[in-house]
């Protein structure tokens, strides 16, 4: 599990360290560097995962995050002419894993930069584990037809727009899922990955909410439909329903699909949802994150942030589980605590409290 990663004159930062837990909440105003922590992490899984560690000159971009040139990912207030990217893992204590790279001003539009030191022995488990989960802010919305992953059964995910959630559940969903204390309830009768799903999606979106995905195996596509069973609906094509089904079904699917020491990374969780959903979501997110799996949200959300409030208080993840980082104007972070109750400790200008304001120029 990630413990923190520390960013030295890469991008909007001079210096600064992240904090992690097992629910790591990123949060504060549009442009004060949250994308850019998320960055980090991708390039460095990206710079594993393709073998680039091992060459001279580290490429910038690739299939998982597109950094640009050497002045994009390079601090403009920097002195020294080297980018760095340090993370510490909470089960390898006397290891920090860096990344180096030499900035040189006269190529500043370069596409790769040279390595000066680069990680080695990764660790199996995290961020470089084979199965891995991104979800970024652009998903994927309700398609007519949806592609078939090109991954193994050991490495399918749900893709980094969710693209391959129609066929996660076409080939696992009669699978169980692999942490049983996610069930939705213990009264549920199915631990089977598509029935759980259906039942998070009761609990977030109004009525009883039914996946039917089927693959057309001769054009090698899948068609997903939809049925309210408590309105007693027909089965629904996905641009019948709205967007909210579409944007959260891939997280819960990322979730209910993910093992111990797995880490998921989901970008504006509460996109298209009804404030309901979204203090729900933070519900789920967290009892996902008390199972064992790491999990980061970026949010501009106060609903999904007092859904994890209320999880404390609820029990089902330890207060000392939940790390909040609130990113300043000025680049810097404060760090907010959660204590047993769900009260929160500190409340700096801009941490969720527009709705205080703008209730104070009605009243």
């Amino acid at each position: 599990m990630i413990a923190y990663i520390r960013l030295q004159r890469f991008k909007c930062f001079l210096d600064q360290i992240v904090q992690f837990a097992p629910l790591s909440i990123l949060c504060g105003t549009n442009n004060t560097g949250k994308s850019t922590v998320i960055q980090a992490l991708l390039f460095l899984r990206q710079s594993a995962m393709t073998g680039n560690f091992a060459k001279a000159d580290l490429p910038l971009n690739g299939p998982l995050v597109h950094m640009g040139t050497a002045r994009d990912l390079f601090c403009q207030w920097a002195e020294e002419d080297n980018i760095q990217i340090s993370v510490a893992f909470s089960d390898l204590p006397d290891r920090i894993l860096t990344c180096k790279l030499a900035y040189r001003r006269e190529d500043h539009d370069a596409l790769s930069m040279k390595l000066m030191e680069s990680p080695s022995d990764l660790p199996s488990s995290s961020l470089f584990a084979d199965r891995f989960f991104y979800l970024g802010a652009e998903r994927m919305g309700p398609q007519l037809v949806y592609p078939v992953s090109e991954d193994s059964l050991e490495t399918m995910h749900v893709g980094f727009r969710g693209e391959y959630t129609a066929h996660c559940l076409h080939q696992f969903g009669n699978k169980k899922i692999k942490l049983p204390q996610l069930k939705h309830s213990p009264e549920d009768h199915s631990i089977e990955l598509l029935f759980q799903v259906e039942e998070w999606l009761k609990d977030m979106l109004p009525g009883g909410i039914m996946i039917n995905p089927d693959r057309i195996t001769q054009a090698d596509i899948l068609q997903v439909s939809f049925r309210d069973s408590e309105r007693n609906t027909d089965y629904l094509r996905p641009t019948s329903i709205g967007f909210g089904i579409s944007y959260c079904l891939p997280i819960i699917v990322a979730g209910l699909m993910a093992e111990k020491d797995n880490l998921l990374i989901v970008e504006n969780p509460e996109a298209h949802l009804h404030p309901q959903a979204q203090s729900r979501m933070g519900i789920f997110l967290s009892k996902l994150a008390a199972a064992g799996v790491q999990v980061i949200l970026e949010t501009h959300s106060d609903h999904l942030l007092n859904g994890v409030r209320i999880a404390v208080k609820k029990g089902y993840i330890d207060e000392k589980y939940v790390s909040i980082n609130f990113f300043e104007r000025d680049y810097n972070i404060v760090r907010p605590a959660i204590d047993a109750y769900g009260r929160i400790d500190l409340w700096p200008d801009g941490f969720f409290d527009q709705a205080e304001k703008d209730l104070g120029e009605l009243i």
